[in-house]
């Protein structure tokens, strides 16, 4: 196939039209049509960009022509459900942003990619196994990116911290095959935004979670059971995201602004533990196995906390806390209660 693809659309050089294509992404799309949106590009204003859509079995053009912000292409030749090439003829695409949400991309390669924007890329909903990462796109202002959802995604597509002009911000990786948080954590120091779980996988929470800048930690669909759940040394970190995880108890140390868990659908959840003083304003942990002494306890940390206008919910219909004052202490700061 190699030296097929050199001989035809695929070429380094189509000399007749003296046009240069790079492979930007693949798509194992079988929709009829498939439209994609880049927002306006910048600096490649004033340059021609061509494009080519291109099968990777058949060689079959499906589209040849302008680059515009706004695309559709026809697909429905491809009977064959073959992998189909995006191709555009400048290896310096600026954009703002890129959205390839849900458009079954299969590899991308940010080599040739500028993005002007300070945002996460849109690349979930997609089955990304082969990811390029470098070149012009170390001058990207970048501060990450949300592979959600790409099911074989590994550890090893990541980018490294350093590509682009700013440090990692955000990671989006739940519902994919990386499942080491602490290694995560570790490798991207400023990080302030992680997204992380799937059903399948076992996760190590048996060392605390430390970290200098995250302030939002989302704990996807993880299954299996958590015994105990520590945040210790986390001076930025405000909210912690659960959806149906299995915790039993959470110890708080030494994380001074954090200020809501949402922790929905968790019925396991018998105990929070906090060493120091946050400001808790949010807490959603219902339904759960609290005993009244410990629903006075969260109690008594709300209301040290002198917060007006908060939230509880931590069901007070079963095993109802016995602390009726310090509920009505919070109600008359303004607080709703569940």
């Amino acid at each position: 196939m190699a030296g097929i693809l050199q001989n035809t659309v695929f070429g380094k050089k189509n000399y007749k039209n003296k046009i240069e294509y790079n492979l930007y992404f693949k798509t194992k799309s079988n929709a009829a049509t498939y439209s994609i949106n880049f927002p306006k590009y910048t600096k490649t204003v004033g340059k021609i960009i061509y494009v080519k859509i291109v099968g990777m079995v058949s060689n079959h053009v499906y589209y040849n022509g302008l680059h515009t912000d706004n695309q559709t292409f026809d697909l429905s030749y491809n009977n064959i459900n073959e992998e189909i090439g995006y191709y555009i003829s400048t290896k310096e695409f600026y954009t703002n942003f890129i959205d390839l949400n849900n458009k079954s991309i299969t590899y991308i390669n940010f080599s040739i990619i500028i993005t002007t924007w300070d945002s996460s890329q849109q690349l979930l909903n997609n089955d990304i196994t082969t990811t390029i990462y470098g070149g012009f796109h170390n001058n990207s202002t970048l501060a990450g990116y949300d592979f959600n959802n790409n099911a074989n995604f590994t550890k090893d597509l990541l980018p490294p911290d350093n590509v682009g002009n700013i440090k990692i911000k955000s990671l989006g990786l739940s519902k994919t095959k990386i499942y080491d948080v602490t290694e995560i954590l570790a490798d991207y120091q400023n990080l302030g935004y992680l997204s992380i779980g799937n059903a399948t996988d076992v996760f190590d929470f048996t060392v605390p979670i430390s970290h200098p800048k995250l302030n939002r930690l989302d704990l996807d669909f993880i299954t299996q059971k958590i015994p105990d759940l520590t945040f210790k040394n986390c001076p930025s970190l405000k909210n912690l995201i659960a959806v149906y995880p299995r915790i039993f108890n959470i110890f708080i140390e030494n994380c001074p602004v954090l200020e809501s868990i949402s922790n929905w659908g968790n019925k396991d959840i018998s105990d929070i533990n906090r060493i120091g003083n946050s400001k808790f304003k949010g807490l959603a942990i219902s339904p759960n196995t609290f005993t009244p002494k410990i629903k006075d306890k969260i109690i008594d940390y709300c209301i040290s906390d002198e917060v007006l206008n908060g939230t509880l919910y931590i069901g007070t219909t079963f095993n109802a806390p016995t602390n009726t004052e310090g509920l009505t202490t919070l109600r008359s700061r303004g607080w709703t209660i569940q």
